[in-house]
């Protein structure tokens, strides 16, 4: 488990234009609404996020999948804009 001195890793994985992948550490009890606004910002009602692979909500904190080294963050726009 990655909860080491009080943090968790989280991979967010941003579908957001390019899309891409980083490894970011936050600190234990961090939620998904934190998190979301100091990664990408703006109404959180427009996109979709989940956390583990299940749909979050924003109060959700994020924890790893049980026996995994990360937790896994999915934030993917609902309406990609110019499509």
């Amino acid at each position: 488990m990655s909860e080491i001195n009080g943090t968790v890793q989280v991979k967010l994985l941003n579908n957001q234009g390019g899309g891409f992948a980083e490894l970011h550490t936050v600190s234990a009890g961090t939620t998904v609404i934190d998190f979301f606004t100091s990664k990408v910002g703006g109404d959180a009602d427009r996109y979709k996020i989940s956390l583990n692979g299940e749909p979050a909500t924003a109060q959700d904190v994020i924890t790893p999948a049980c026996g995994a080294e990360f937790a896994r963050v999915v934030i993917t726009p609902m309406k990609i804009e110019g499509a």
